[in-house]
């Protein structure tokens, strides 16, 4: 009896002091991909005025990307210091295509053992898998201040279709939302499968060279 009564109180204890994902936050639509085919084609339908200068113009250091992931009473954020964008392909003021690589060995929480933990196999598996790819698949106005991002995210060998929002106000494009993990084989029995992904990008402004030879002619 006393052996039931202490294993009540720690499963009690267990569940009182979990940390799981908020539950006010969007979860990212992960679903298989069909195809093959399916992982090259780009569609969009919303344009950013001058936007092959303004990404031409892009600091990577600027954006901000951050995680979050949950365990028994605790969370912990982090980063990736390392990251590239590839391929990008733009029509019509437009994004056609593009590849954003993470380098999942350069994950940084603030504590070491934690970062070292995060690159073995119940994780990110980085020996066998040290990238994880989003490659651009599509976007969509919903409405005037959010669009619909859908793309192809690879990690530990696994690829599937991911559709999250993305919200933007003037030339900042912010995202909040929720990645169920066990999609990409982590196999973690205390942590949250759900991994908060925070991320902000602020396009620059740019000065058209058109505008500033009519602006130097009107002078």
């Amino acid at each position: 009896l006393w052996i039931v009564i202490i294993l009540i109180i720690i499963a009690g204890g267990f569940i009182a002091f979990n940390t799981g994902a908020p539950d006010d936050v969007e979860q990212a639509i992960v679903s298989d991909i069909a195809d093959k085919d399916d992982m090259a084609s780009t569609t969009s339908d919303f344009q950013i005025e001058n936007l092959q200068e303004k990404i031409s113009s892009l600091d990577l250091s600027a954006i901000d990307l951050m995680f979050t992931g949950y365990g028994p009473g605790k969370s912990h954020e982090g980063k990736f210091e390392k990251y590239s964008v590839k391929d990008i392909t733009i029509e019509n003021d437009m994004i056609t295509g593009g590849v954003i690589v993470f380098d999942l060995t350069s994950v940084s929480t603030g504590i070491d053992k934690l970062n070292s933990h995060l690159c073995t196999d119940e994780f990110f598996g980085c020996e066998a898998h040290p990238e994880a790819t989003f490659t651009f698949g599509s976007a969509k106005r919903i409405d005037n201040t959010t669009l619909e991002v859908s793309g192809t995210f690879g990690m530990k060998g696994v690829s599937k279709n991911i559709t999250f929002n993305v919200k933007q106000q003037d030339n900042v494009y912010t995202a909040d939302f929720l990645l169920n993990t066990s999609e990409f084989d982590f196999n973690v029995a205390l942590a949250d499968s759900d991994v908060r992904i925070n991320f902000t990008i602020t396009l620059p402004e740019v000065e058209v060279m058109e505008e500033k030879e009519e602006a130097d002619l009107m002078e």
